[in-house]
């Protein structure tokens, strides 16, 4: 719990730990709508976004040192 509150005062954050049968009522007060859900779309990975492939001849190996 120590190591969440530091993160939180690092970040200028308050750790606050609210009962699911108030949070309603705190959501609420504090003017925030509850969240809903986001559906999950599909991210390329960093090597697909990075790599770039060679494009792709017709021509097999080898064809390329015929004269």
């Amino acid at each position: 719990m120590d190591s969440l509150s530091e993160s939180g005062d690092v970040l200028g954050l308050a750790l606050v730990l609210v009962p699911k049968t108030k949070l309603d009522a705190v959501l609420a007060l504090i003017g925030a709508t509850p969240s809903t859900a986001v559906a999950a779309r599909q991210v390329p990975s960093a090597f697909e976004e990075l790599f770039v492939r060679p494009p792709e001849d017709d021509a097999e190996e080898g064809d390329y040192a015929r004269p």
